[in-house]
């Protein structure tokens, strides 16, 4: 036995009023953006310009190469009377509980 459709109890025509009131709002904002931003919209587009390729010229190797150079001597101490890490932290485990006790005297 075929059974009949039950009736969804919705108004057909509020739902065609509103799907036509969604579309003339819609409408709308379009015309309002087409309107405000007709001098961006209708804009050529801008001209392509490529920049060029990054270079190293020798005097650039040359300069990392010095910069490397005195970056390993400060990391060993020799530049600027640093103290090298290590040695520091020698000297830090030297004093062993005391080592993060306020400083009274300069280190020798």
């Amino acid at each position: 036995m075929a059974e009949r459709a039950e009736n969804p109890g919705v108004d057909n025509r509020a739902v065609g009023f509103t799907a036509i009131a969604v579309l003339v709002f819609l409408a709308a904002v379009l015309g309002f953006f087409a309107l405000a931003f007709s001098g961006t919209i209708n804009r050529p587009f801008p001209i392509m310009q490529y920049f060029p390729q990054p270079q190293v010229t020798q005097n650039e190797a040359v300069q990392r190469l010095h910069l490397e150079d005195a970056q390993r001597m400060r990391i060993a101490g020799q530049n600027n009377g640093a103290l090298p890490i290590i040695e520091a932290m020698r000297q830090v485990a030297a004093r062993g509980a005391k080592a993060y006790d306020p400083v009274t005297e300069a280190p020798p």
